[in-house]
Formats: C-alpha cells, sequence, structure tokens
C-alpha cells in the first residue's frame, strides 16, 4: 500500500480525521501515519493488513448500523406518531434519554459520547444548511 492509497483510503471511510483514527487503530503514532501518507516512509506490509482489517471492521460497523436503523425506523415511526399527540418535547427528551442509556450501556460511554457528537454535528449542518 502506497502512501497514497492509504491517505485515498482513510479519506473515503473517517473523512477529515483519519489518519488519528488509522494511528489509534494500529497503536502506533499518529506522525508515523502522517509520514506514510506523505510518502516519507514506506507503509509496512503488516501495517497495510491491519488498516484493510480496521476498514473492514467500519464498513461491518456502518452495515450492522444501517440493518439496525431499517429494522428500527418503522417502530420508533408508530411510536413517536402515538406518543407525540401527548406532550412532543418531553416525549422526545426522553426518548433520547432512553436511547442515550442504551448507547452507553451496550457500547460504553465513549462510544456513546461519539455518536451523540456525530448526531449533534450533524443537526448543526441542517441548521447551516
Amino acid at each position: 500500500m502506497t502512501g497514497e492509497e492509504l491517505h485515498a483510503l482513510g479519506t473515503r471511510v473517517w473523512g477529515h480525521g483519519y489518519q488519528a483514527r488509522i494511528a489509534a487503530g494500529l497503536k502506533v503514532d499518529v506522525r508515523t501515519v502522517r509520514r506514510w501518507t506523505k510518502g516519507e516512509s514506506p507503509v509496512p506490509a503488516g501495517a497495510a493488513a491491519e488498516v484493510r482489517a480496521l476498514v473492514a471492521e467500519e464498513d461491518e460497523r456502518r452495515r450492522l448500523e444501517s440493518e439496525a436503523y431499517a429494522f428500527a425506523a418503522p417502530r420508533v415511526d408508530a411510536i413517536l406518531a402515538e406518543a407525540l399527540a401527548y406532550r412532543p418535547a418531553d416525549v422526545l427528551a426522553g426518548i433520547v434519554a432512553r436511547a442515550t442509556e442504551h448507547m452507553r450501556d451496550g457500547a460504553g460511554p465513549v462510544a456513546a459520547t461519539e455518536t451523540l457528537r456525530g448526531a449533534i454535528k450533524a443537526l448543526r449542518a441542517e441548521g447551516d444548511a
């Protein structure tokens, strides 16, 4: 894997912060990943294989997330349609609180926080559009 290939793959999968994600996954310094992507040093074969494994894990995580969303969306919509006849803001706040608890309990506080930050970022982007 060349530095250009690593850059293209990292950008496609993780976007702007890909170097830090790869560094964390490989347990190397982010400067090492930067040297690889700039072509200042070659990407070791073992590291390239590990990056491909990280990409496969991320692709699988996204696939499962998409399946879960497709499964849950109609059910959540039905619950919301019924519940929103009451006090919409309270119902929605309760749903977010409950979902957050389940994320924390299932994936841990770091993953739950990352998910919520992503949701907030998406909301802000919609507001800016």
